[in-house]
């Protein structure tokens, strides 16, 4: 592990003796979100993503999910590693440039200027991204190790990473899809990585397009406190725009872990079914999520209902 560190502390070093600039992380969120199995059921490939730029909580909470250190008293992390080589290094190119990502601190570092986002993918909408992920390996970290071994655990490595988002981005409301349609060896030599280091996939992330309305929501989880609410299942109803909308809310360890809407007869656009009860979860209910558009009345009134259950889960 020691040498797996002192590779990466070398890069961040070099980095910041090139008059490079350090952005530190707010603390990522470790508790609440989706439930595994249900983040699994809206996993998914999206290519069509806002350009609106992801706030500095989301992504840090993003970057720890992604390969960040899980325990802290060995420096293991949210992702197995061969023989805990830990060879792979997630640079985040943005549109302010390219920046690594230093699990051990939890920050990031810039390595340089420019945007390289253009070469990360031969699809358009690459360049667009506002944060495309790109794994490297390097070599060096993995000592004694044959040629097809590097490229075999290289390439395995990555897709825990790679997995680790496309759930934390299906349980955040983000969209993402993994990149292999590009040239690794000129985005290497833009990125100046040197003989013992290779790009292995690059990943796009940001809000799905037309959704990036709910942005404020997303970044205002992370330093939302928790709500005390009682422990329980709770079932809420309104009247919507065909009949009565029905959800029930469970709260577990005082927050809102779970909203399903039980018993509806609407038909307008039912996204409202979809991606509501997700962003309540994420809100901590009810305030500040805004209606879905083209379905104002649906949606006013599962949040309503909502409301309702939450009356009986006051302490």
């Amino acid at each position: 592990m020691l040498l797996c560190v002192a590779g990466l502390m070398s890069s961040c070093a070099s980095a910041e003796n090139a008059n490079s600039s350090v952005v530190t992380l707010p603390p990522p969120r470790k508790d609440g979100g989706m439930p595994l199995m249900e983040a699994l059921a809206r996993r998914q490939s999206q290519r069509e993503l806002a350009s609106t730029p992801l706030p500095d909580a989301t992504l840090s909470s993003l970057l720890w999910a992604a390969t960040g250190v899980n325990r802290a008293e060995s420096g293991k992390r949210t992702v197995p590693s061969a023989r805990n080589w830990q060879g792979i290094d997630v640079y985040v190119a943005r549109a302010d440039g390219l920046h690594v990502y230093d699990p051990a601190e939890h920050r990031l570092v810039r390595v340089m200027e420019q945007d390289v986002r253009e070469a990360a993918g031969k699809q358009p909408f690459v360049r667009e991204a506002p944060v495309v992920l790109i794994y490297v390996a390097d070599a060096a970290r993995m000592p004694d190790a044959s040629a097809d071994a590097v490229a075999f655990y290289s390439a395995t490595d990555t897709g825990f990473i790679s997995q680790n988002v496309y759930l934390f981005c299906a349980a955040h409301g983000l969209a993402t899809v993994v990149i292999g349609w590009l040239d690794k060896d000129e985005l290497g030599r833009r990125m100046k990585l040197g003989d013992s280091r290779r790009v292995i996939l690059t990943q796009v992330v940001g809000y799905p397009a037309g959704q990036a309305e709910s942005a404020p929501v997303k970044q205002a989880v992370a330093d939302t406190p928790a709500v005390a609410w009682r422990d329980g299942a709770y079932r809420g109803r309104a009247r919507g725009y065909v009949d009565d909308i029905v959800v029930d809310v469970v709260v577990r360890n005082g927050r809102i872990e779970n909203v399903t809407v039980v018993e509806h007869k609407e038909s307008r656009p039912l996204s409202a079914f979809r991606d509501m009860p997700r962003r309540v979860v994420l809100a901590q209910g009810p305030d500040g999520v805004d209606a879905v558009t083209g379905a104002t009345v649906t949606a006013g009134a599962l949040l309503t209902a909502v409301r309702q259950a939450l009356e009986k889960a006051k302490p």
